[in-house]
């Protein structure tokens, strides 16, 4: 089994994660989705989305990946070529 490298600024899982605020637990709840969509993707199209997601350089809204990654202290570059390739 392929065990995933931790690129993630919480541990999902992290008993301490009720510490982080709502809305950063939400960005790392959609970055997570976004992931598993491209490794484990339940339809073609859910990973062409989520690749779209990851790859634009869109900063309109808290929702877009560039957006999500400034607030949770990520380089959008580095997190694109862990999940990317």
């Amino acid at each position: 089994m392929i065990q995933p490298r931790p690129i993630w600024p919480i541990n999902r899982n992290d008993a301490h994660a009720e510490q982080q605020s709502s809305e950063k637990r939400l960005l790392v709840a959609v970055l997570a989705r976004a992931v598993d969509d491209i490794r484990y993707p339940a339809a073609p199209s859910a990973r062409a989305d989520a690749k779209r997601w990851i790859a634009s350089d869109d900063q309109s809204s808290a929702f877009t990946f560039v957006s999500a990654c400034a607030v949770l202290g990520l380089d959008p570059d580095a997190v694109r070529a862990e999940v990317l390739g």
